[in-house]
């Protein structure tokens, strides 16, 4: 639905799974909560930056996004 805007937001803690630029990060959806036409964001948080990250849906459940090189 255009113009709908949700947030959930999930919190990865660098410390207990460190990211690192350039790797491919999966993320597995509630399949309750997904609707087919909805775009998925990524947002990274380093210690003085940020990225917006587009996603490839890879089903219908399951999105992919490649790491971007941050401070941590």
């Amino acid at each position: 639905m255009r113009g709908r805007v949700e947030t959930n937001a999930m919190k990865l803690s660098p410390k207990q799974a460190p990211l690192y630029g350039g790797c491919v990060l999966t993320v597995q959806l509630d399949d309750d909560d997904v609707e087919d036409e909805v775009e998925f964001f990524l947002l990274f948080l380093g210690s003085t930056q940020r990225h917006l990250s587009s996603t490839l849906r890879v089903s219908h459940v399951t999105l992919q996004a490649v790491c971007p090189g941050l401070s941590s």
